[in-house]
């Protein structure tokens, strides 16, 4: 291994280290929100994908394998990753009286929690998806790093 290959490689298990959170502040400028990310675990990264994925096989008589078929259940995905890297947030949610307010993750009971989670706007769903997918290594730049020190 050459020295290079050893920073590279401590990088990605510094990067993907459990328990290691990242906070995001929301770009928008109409909004003052706000999340801390931790990665998932390997295996838990395994989990995400089995949750939300299912394979039926098409055989023939000598059970040779003819065609597959898979199916992704994305929201059942994205919800595992929540529940296990959503440490923290500020995001806004509709009250009662229909006023928008920032609720933040320790003032919301666990079903007020999916309930927010679940009707956030596509902007800000789309935002939590991307910090996710940072945290994850699953955008561009985390994939190319962690594929080139896999090859190392």
């Amino acid at each position: 291994m050459v020295a290079g290959d050893l920073e590279r490689c401590q990088w990605v298990t510094q990067v993907a280290q459990p328990g290691r959170a990242v906070r995001f502040e929301y770009p928008g400028e109409d909004c003052e929100a706000w999340i801390v990310v931790r990665p998932l675990t390997y295996r838990e990264s395994l989990e995400r994908e089995s949750v939300g994925t299912v394979e039926e096989y098409e055989l023939d008589d000598h059970a040779r394998v003819l065609g597959v078929r898979r199916q992704y259940d994305l929201w059942a995905m994205r919800q595992y990753e929540l529940e296990r890297c959503l440490v923290d947030f500020a995001l806004p949610g509709v009250c009662e009286d229909g006023r928008v307010q920032v609720q933040e993750a320790g003032t919301l009971e666990a079903h007020e929690r999916e309930l927010l989670l679940a009707d956030l706007s596509p902007e800000m769903g789309e935002w939590i998806e991307e910090c996710l997918a940072r945290v994850n290594l699953r955008d561009r730049a985390g994939s190319r790093a962690l594929d080139d020190a896999k090859k190392k």
